[in-house]
């Protein structure tokens, strides 16, 4: 019963990195992209400037 428990918590254990590796890199891509998002945007919309404070 002992060692049941142990290798169960041996699982968890080992799962847990990975999940939390899986979650980082997650962010991470979501991160650059929102990065390469933003680069497109102001590349594209630089040139266009706004000379009515309402329509900020």
């Amino acid at each position: 019963m002992q060692m049941e428990q142990n290798k169960n918590n041996e699982n968890v254990a080992s799962k847990k990195p990975d999940i939390i590796e899986k979650e980082k890199a997650k962010k991470l891509k979501q991160q650059r992209e929102i990065e390469s998002f933003k680069r497109k945007y102001f590349d594209y919309y630089d040139d266009i400037k706004i000379s009515v404070k309402e329509d900020w």
